[in-house]
This record gives C-alpha cells, structure tokens and sequence, in this order.
C-alpha cells in the first residue's frame, strides 16, 4: 500500500518538535507524493523506542496533533464548510479521501463508512490494511477539540482484537 506524502511530512514534523528523530530517521517527504507503508512504520516505531512508548499511545497522540493542528490549517475550508464535529466526521471520505485517491493515483486512504448514531453522535466504520485505529482515535479526539466539543469514544470493534473492521462510536458528551 502506499501513503500520502502528506501525512509522513506532518509525522516528520510531529516528531521533530518533540525530539523524537535521530539522525538516521529516514530522509524528508514531499507531500504530493506517495510512500511505501514502510517508511510510516519505522518512523513511527524509531519514534516509540525512543521516547519509551507504546506506538499505539504515539500514533493516538499524532492523530490528535493532525486534528487540532495540522489538517485545520492545511484545510480551513474544509472545517468553516462542516460547522461542528458531527457534520465533519460524517464528510470526511466524501470530500478528503475520495479527493486524495483521485488527485494522487496510488495513494490509499484508509476506508471510512461514517454514519449517524441518533441526533448527535457519529459511527465510523473503519476499514484500513495498515490497522492505525489508534491514529484515527487521537485525529477524531484532536478534531472534536478544534470544534470545542467533550467527546466519548468507544470501539466495540477493532481490527487490532482481529476482527475485520474497527467500529469507532463518537458521542458527545451531555
């Protein structure tokens, strides 16, 4: 498989700035291109040795750093469009990942079925070779704090138990 330049280069960035990069870190990305699936792994788990963490624990809190950080300000638009957390989870394959697929040819984002759970919350079924559930926890967490919402997060599913797809429930709370 292969990954958006895009997302290496704001892993490389996230890593730097909490010294989390030795020299032999892998070289830097151009983010209109596409990487091996490869390259994310041993950046990710240089970076998890280093600082003494678990890489699920450091792909969560990257996930939270392209939420409250990265994304919004490399897509404003996108987040004036979808006014609060629901109405972005719910747009997300739809107007990024369907974009991504079509504007850099063997890139793949992971699959996102997003459906509405009663008047507020939101399921995400999600569907990716590369198992990072744990990314996409820490960028909805990240996401809900740029729209200032408390949030819940349960995973009845997850393809890190072997089960086929991971079933991400975001409520919001009360």
């Amino acid at each position: 498989m292969s990954l958006h330049g895009l997302v290496l280069t704001n892993l490389r960035t996230f890593f730097e700035q909490r010294g989390l990069l030795g020299a032999g870190d892998g070289s830097t990305f151009d983010a209109d291109t596409v990487y091996a699936d490869e390259d994310f792994g041993a950046l990710v788990s240089a970076a998890a040795e280093r600082a003494g963490v678990e890489e699920t624990a450091l792909l969560r809190e990257f996930g939270r750093y392209l939420g409250t950080v990265a994304f919004p300000e490399l897509m404003p638009g996108f987040y004036e469009r979808n006014e609060d957390l629901r109405s972005c989870l719910l747009s997300v394959e739809q107007e990024i990942h369907t974009l991504v697929r079509r504007v850099l040819p063997g890139a793949a984002p992971p699959r996102l079925r997003a459906s509405p759970l009663g008047t507020t919350g939101v399921v995400i079924a999600y569907t990716s070779e590369r198992r990072l559930c744990p990314l996409l926890e820490g960028l909805v967490e990240g996401t809900a704090e740029k729209y200032e919402t408390p949030i819940t997060i349960t995973q009845p599913q997850c393809m890190l138990r072997g089960e086929p797809a991971c079933s991400v429930v975001v409520q919001p709370l009360a």
